[in-house]
């Protein structure tokens, strides 16, 4: 069929009554939740007059706004599921959350802020659903003494935080319908700043941190684990600006003002620095001491070699120490630390040396082919036999084997590395 064939064929079907199918789909609809009979928007694609409508398998009685909208009644027999449409012609499509069927109280969905004092000039946002007619709003069983519908439709009360209240959920009650809980708790906090949030969680001498919250008006200085920052700046009752002072040390952010102090529960995370460590040297099992800056919240401690990595356990002393103990399979290398604001390198190695952990066969006479097993072997120069010397072959990283030379005597065996050297408990016997 030609181009043109087709072009008219299509043209004189569509005059014959026969339309294109377009799939269907749900993007979203709101509200979230509804009782019998409540509107619930649907908002999707190619919606037509042929679209049916069903509240978790419940067909609904619904109006076509237009392709894009429909707008459908919770049916009294659904419960909670899935908002579906179907058409004759297109395939079922459904919406990707749940609708959550309620009853004819009020029902809290959400509430902003999420903390509050008594001597707030600002209300409480609590959003929801058949709030017409409110005769009641409480913080945590407290009665708030001002409040009140702002919305038509019934969906949002603004309330004040009662003198007295406690952290908990706020509740709602309409006439003899409620209380309606909410599934959060409310924080009553004090007349002082309260710290939500900072940003960034990381950075340096200098680094400019933005901090949300509450009640900054007044504020009078913010403290870096202690320290105070410089230029601070507050914009806003809710928002301030400051820097990080010169040797930030990793721990959390207090805000000042003559109305109290609030400190985060999170820190601010600095540059790790390690000045030192020690011992220097020591084989598996060893525990070395490292000393520097910032070590809290350490991720990962690491010896490289410069050609692998090798894990190592460790546990935070303290902001300025941790206690490292050197894995069976670590080689001489540098330590590498990792922490949530960055990494560092130690500038020297810390030297594992070479361990005996047994040999086999443990007698013989000279001339006998001992294996040597153990650890960090690598660049064994010499094995002795009670002092007499014995040159080492097949080395590896745990095994070496050692040839017993003809003067040997019984004694204890030692390895010796470019690392240092390791001398048997056990002895070998002739």
């Amino acid at each position: 069929m030609s181009q043109r064939s087709r072009v008219f064929g299509l043209f004189a079907c569509t005059l014959c009554g026969a339309l294109p199918v377009f799939s269907q789909s749900i993007t979203d609809f709101n509200p979230k939740y509804g009782n019998t009979n409540d509107a619930i928007l649907i908002t999707g694609n190619n919606f037509n007059a042929n679209t049916t409508v069903r509240f978790a398998g419940v067909v609904a009685s619904r109006a076509i706004a237009d392709a894009s909208h429909i707008v459908a009644n919770v049916p009294a027999t659904a419960g909670t599921g899935l908002i579906c449409v179907s058409n004759p012609s297109a395939p079922q499509a459904c919406s990707s959350t749940l609708f959550t069927k309620i009853g004819p109280g009020p029902y809290i969905a959400s509430f902003s802020p999420g903390y509050g004092a008594s001597n707030d000039v600002s209300p409480i946002n609590i959003y929801g659903v058949h709030f017409l007619g409110v005769t009641s709003v409480k913080f945590g069983g407290v009665s708030s003494t001002s409040f009140g519908v702002v919305d038509a439709s019934g969906t949002n009360i603004q309330a004040s935080v009662p003198f007295g209240a406690v952290s908990g959920p706020i509740s709602v009650t309409v006439g003899s319908l409620g209380p309606s809980n909410s599934a959060a708790a409310f924080t009553v906090i004090g007349p002082g700043p309260y710290v939500t949030g900072f940003t960034p969680a990381t950075g340096n001498d200098g680094q400019l941190v933005t901090v949300d919250g509450a009640h900054f008006t007044g504020v009078t200085a913010v403290r870096f684990n202690g320290t105070n920052g410089t230029g601070l700046f507050v914009s806003g009752d809710t928002q301030l600006q400051i820097n990080a002072p010169t040797g930030v040390s990793t721990g959390p952010i207090s805000v000042v003002s003559p109305s109290g102090t609030n400190t985060t529960a999170t820190n601010f995370f600095a540059q790790p620095v390690i000045t030192s460590f020690t011992p220097s040297a020591g084989r598996e099992g060893t525990n070395v001491v490292l000393t520097g800056r910032n070590f809290t919240g350490t991720t990962s401690l690491q010896i490289y070699n410069g050609a692998s990595f090798v894990d190592v356990p460790f546990t935070v002393n303290a902001n300025t120490q941790l206690t490292a103990t050197i894995p069976a399979s670590a080689l001489t290398g540098t330590f590498i630390l990792g922490t949530p604001a960055g990494g560092f390198q130690t500038a020297s190695n810390f030297v594992v040396q070479p361990v005996i952990a047994s040999f086999s066969p443990v007698f013989g006479k000279p001339g006998t082919n001992v294996i040597v097993l153990g650890a960090a072997f690598l660049g064994a120069t010499n094995v002795t036999f009670n002092g007499i010397n014995s040159t080492p072959s097949g080395i590896s990283y745990g095994q070496l084997t050692a040839t017993v030379p003809a003067a040997a005597s019984t004694g204890p065996i030692t390895v010796m590395t470019t690392n240092g050297s390791h001398t048997s408990a056990a002895l070998f016997y002739l």
